[in-house]
């Protein structure tokens, strides 16, 4: 269910093992949670917090539901738990490309830190990655 949104939602996709190493972690800092219409989950965050600082891992929501509000609302729950947890900070990466991530998440109050070169496969060769963080 999450690989299908996943891959309607990116170009890039995670892999099968990619979600498998999420859910394998030993401990309780790595979550996820889904968001459901209907009986059906059409979107998820995976993050965790490591000290006080929160990482978004991976966030999808299906195209049928886009522009809908549902990554804000997956993306204000995951800082409402980070913050009961002692979180900081939160911190996540996005594609230079992904013009509507961006804008999702300077709208969350995100700012960009810094850019890390070539990190992403892409179509034409390799793309960069924007650093970005919240205070939370």
């Amino acid at each position: 269910m999450l690989l299908d949104i996943d891959a309607r939602a990116s170009a890039f996709p995670w892999t099968p093992d990619q979600f498998q190493c999420s859910i394998a972690v030993s401990d309780d800092r790595e979550q996820g949670l889904v968001i459901e219409c209907g009986a059906s989950v059409v979107g998820f965050v995976i993050f965790n917090l490591v000290l006080d600082d929160g990482n978004i891992h991976n966030i999808a929501v299906h195209p049928d539901y886009h522009r809908q509000g549902l990554a804000s609302t997956l993306l204000l729950q995951v800082f409402e738990l980070m913050k009961q947890a002692s979180g900081e900070r939160c911190l996540l990466d996005v594609r230079r490309s992904n013009m509507a991530a961006v804008e999702l998440y300077t709208h969350l109050g995100f700012q960009v830190d810094g850019v890390r070169k070539n990190y992403y496969r892409g179509s034409g060769g390799r793309e960069d990655a924007l650093l970005m963080s919240k205070l939370l």
